[in-house]
């Protein structure tokens, strides 16, 4: 596999997940080398300024940001080294699956979300369960039970989206542009409200994966 397909760059921002289904933490680490076919030196992950430990034979799901797309594969920690400074070498990968971002208009999805309005931030118990009704690169429409907010309010919505065969959260700072209450013909009791959202301070994974998901959606429903 050419490293000109990964278009690596020391410096470059990769986030490592473990495969495992005890572990579902994600790690941003930082590519300070590597040598085409045969393997890859990364900083060892930091949590709290703190190095965590990580063994031998450990295996990652990696993904690195390529211009308008994110490159995933599978890698394996060869050597987990402490000496002069903690880093990791890493597998090269076999297959490299890549997202690419296009356009992508609105699609209905169904995706369970939880939503918090920012006047609540410091309470933890203030998340909501919601739907997302639909979806678009720069918005969406939320479904819920009760009310999120009132219009220009802003919300921080989480759900989560598959990579690369992975399932990975999306949290966002959204902005409330609409609100409206449905209710059902048959049960004038049995009220939805839905709310139209615009994404506010999306960065660029967080686009890359948006769209994705938009596309994935898209193409099983066509």
């Amino acid at each position: 596999m050419s490293e000109k397909i990964l278009n690596l760059h020391v410096g470059n921002s990769l986030q490592l997940q473990r495969i495992s289904p005890e572990y579902t933490d994600r790690y941003t680490v930082t590519l300070i080398g590597y040598l085409e076919g045969r393997g890859l030196i990364v900083t060892t992950p930091l949590v709290h300024e703190k190095v965590q430990f990580i063994k031998d034979g450990m295996r990652f799901a990696v993904r690195i940001l390529n211009g308008s797309k994110v490159m995933g594969f599978i890698s394996t920690v060869t050597h987990s080294a402490t000496k002069p400074y903690p880093h990791l070498h890493l597998s090269y990968p076999q297959d490299i699956e890549s997202l690419a971002v296009r356009n992508a208009e609105r699609i209905n999805t169904n995706l369970p979300a939880l939503v918090r309005n920012t006047k609540d931030a410091d309470n933890e118990d203030a998340w909501q369960p919601a739907l997302v009704k639909d979806l678009s690169m720069t918005g969406a429409k939320l479904e819920s039970l009760e009310p999120l907010g009132r219009k220009g309010e802003r919300l921080v919505v989480k759900f989560e989206v598959d990579v690369c065969g992975e399932k990975e959260q999306i949290m966002v700072l959204t902005d409330i542009c609409n609100r409206s209450v449905i209710s059902h013909p048959d049960d004038p009791d049995d009220s939805r409200y839905c709310s139209g959202i615009s994404f506010q301070q999306v960065n660029r994974f967080q686009e890359v994966m948006i769209n994705n998901c938009v596309l994935k959606l898209k193409n099983r429903s066509e």
